[in-house]
């Protein structure tokens, strides 16, 4: 049974399920169909997740690099503790980037994770940006081609990376609802700048839009940033997720072209019904 039946024989209610997250993790799985259900899970740096929700862990022990102080023997699963961001684009090393891809998509793959919720793509703006360890630099070229040897180090492991935060999010304080208010040369050549090289680069299997507003317009409901920009314009063909809770309305952001929405919201199938 290739997708196009699948698609064909789904309810509307199956399809609309399927769009949006069924726990904090993972997508639903629908039963009548052979897909198995999608899993992402954060740590752009390695992989932090409950022991409850995976039973490899004995495996994973054995093969451990370096681990995260509360992995080993604790309420996580073992998982190695790379070195953040701006660790990463200090060394200037694309080669390396793309090992350490190779190795974070490795044990992702060993865990049945899908999809890796990194690398961490926004510029460094502001030094007191909340996230600024987790951001590669505060040039768009160094960002663009460490984050497109990080993607392609991922996706040779057979994970999907999921570069974020699709734009403009360079703050943390109030960045839910913060508007940033940027005009289009200074985006294209400095915000957007990264994310389409890497787009272009390394074709990433998934997106993750960002919380904030950009010029007055949510992210997760940016028609022209995700569905003109994104997919026409540097034709990318992948997935995108909503950041974890930037989902305002479901519909709004599904003919904006987000196409999974994290994690389970229980208005979300009324709002696409309706």
């Amino acid at each position: 049974m290739d997708y196009k039946q699948i698609i064909r024989e789904m309810t509307r209610e199956e399809k609309f399920h399927y769009l949006t997250g069924a726990d904090m993790n993972a997508g639903f799985k629908l039963e009548r169909f052979p897909i198995e259900r999608m899993r992402y899970h954060d740590g752009p740096f390695g992989l932090k997740m409950k022991v409850k929700e995976n039973s490899r862990v004995e495996l994973m022990e054995s093969k451990i690099r370096s681990a995260f102080p509360n992995a080993v023997k604790g309420d996580e699963v073992p998982s190695t503790a790379f070195p953040t961001g701006c660790a990463m684009g200090a060394t200037w090393d694309e080669e390396l980037i793309q090992k350490v891809g190779n190795a974070l998509g490795e044990e992702y793959h060993a865990y049945g994770i899908n999809a890796i919720l990194g690398p961490a793509m926004n510029i460094k703006r502001h030094p007191l940006c909340g996230r600024n360890f987790e951001y590669f630099s505060e040039d768009p070229y160094l960002t663009g081609k460490l984050g497109s040897a990080y993607v392609k180090g991922v996706q040779e492991k057979g994970v999907s990376a999921c570069p974020k935060h699709f734009a403009a999010n360079n703050q943390e304080n109030g960045r839910h609802d913060v508007c940033s208010e940027v005009d289009e040369r200074t985006l294209r050549e400095i915000y957007y700048r990264p994310f389409e090289m890497m787009v272009k680069e390394a074709n990433p299997w998934s997106m993750m839009c960002a919380y904030n507003r950009l010029n007055g317009v949510y992210a997760s409901e940016h028609k022209q940033l995700l569905q003109d920009i994104l997919r026409d314009e540097w034709g990318f063909d992948g997935i995108i997720i909503s950041d974890w809770g930037s989902v305002k309305n479901r519909a709004y952001s599904l003919l904006a072209s987000v196409e999974m929405c994290m994690p389970y919201q229980e208005e979300a199938f009324g709002q696409l019904q309706e």
